[in-house]
């Protein structure tokens, strides 16, 4: 006896060629298919939209009950309420003051340096030939490299007694002694602003490399034809033609820089004496060395507060770009 062949599996309504034909305008087979999958996209998004959304809240309240309560840290469980108590202790402590000053030097010397590195190589990677197509494929390797790598190669390098930097200036005559770049309190912060832009720049420069590429060729043309040099060339059309992909990098940078723990918390740890502890360094300290859940959790909200204007301060800045535009 033969067995009975299998009936096939019904597809969802919203995928059925009867149901877009009918939900939308009469035979038209383009409607159709842009009503299919704009009904896939809302079906398949929505569950996994909706975990993280749900996990993000969780995460954001959790945080809240947390900042306003004192926390054992060894079970999470809050021991007593104690109100706005960690957020007037953060605004009150001489330590918490520097990390946040500290914050503010630590994303605008790299943010700034880090903009101006990746606009300037990006205009070099926008040109053709065989030594760019190296130089672009080369200049992933910082991106690549885990960031502890890159730390602990950058602590290494900038070591007083040992390091590669202090010994080629002296070889070359440039010091007469070492200099201590990690344990100076006014060099250990841009030290480690250094390393930090070594790291990123470098995807700043693709990016803005990748948007030149986009800038109408003929835009150029007519400038030289009108005797425009190369600054007012770059000035009025080069700038301006990638005002939005810059924008958007400066965000993410930023974004970056401002969560970063790991270069500050490998090659100073915050010292010497706090000078170049951060927001994400300080709140590390506090939760798993002082073990004060309740106050880490109180700097944690102001941190993203900074970041949350920042992104307000974007949003507004990308859309006056795009009403010039």
């Amino acid at each position: 006896m033969q067995n009975p062949a299998p009936r096939p599996i019904a597809a969802p309504a919203f995928w059925s060629k009867e149901h877009a034909m009918t939900a939308l305008p009469e035979g038209n087979p383009e409607a159709a298919l842009h009503g299919q999958s704009r009904a896939f996209r809302r079906y398949v998004l929505l569950p996994p939209t909706s975990i993280i959304s749900a996990l993000m809240v969780f995460a954001f309240l959790s945080l809240v009950y947390y900042a306003l309560h004192e926390v054992d840290i060894y079970t999470l469980v809050p021991t007593s309420y104690v109100g706005w108590r960690n957020f007037t202790f953060i605004f009150s402590d001489p330590k918490s003051l520097t990390a946040l000053l500290n914050t503010f030097i630590w994303i605008g010397v790299s943010v700034v340096l880090i903009t101006i590195l990746g606009i300037a190589t990006g205009l070099f990677l926008s040109r053709d030939g065989a030594i760019i197509r190296f130089t672009r494929a080369f200049m992933l390797v910082p991106w690549v490299l885990p960031g502890v790598v890159t730390a602990a190669l950058f602590r290494w390098f900038f070591q007083t007694q040992n390091g590669i930097f202090n010994s080629t200036l002296a070889q070359i005559g440039f010091l007469a002694d070492p200099v201590p770049w990690l344990s100076s309190p006014g060099l250990a912060l841009y030290t480690v602003c250094f390393a930090i832009v070594w790291r990123l720049f470098p995807m700043f420069a693709l990016v803005t490399a990748a948007a030149i590429k986009t800038v109408d060729q003929s835009l150029y043309d007519a400038a030289a034809i009108d005797g425009a040099s190369a600054w007012r060339r770059f000035w009025h059309i080069t700038l301006p033609g990638i005002t939005q992909q810059t924008l958007t990098m400066v965000l993410l940078v930023t974004i970056w820089v401002a969560n970063n723990l790991v270069f500050v918390h490998v090659m100073t740890g915050g010292g010497p004496i706090g000078q170049s502890e951060t927001i994400p360094t300080y709140i590390y300290r506090m939760a798993f060395d002082v073990g004060n859940v309740g106050l880490a959790s109180a700097a944690s909200l102001l941190n993203a507060a900074l970041l949350v204007i920042i992104g307000i301060v974007y949003v507004r800045a990308l859309r006056a770009a795009r009403r010039e535009s």
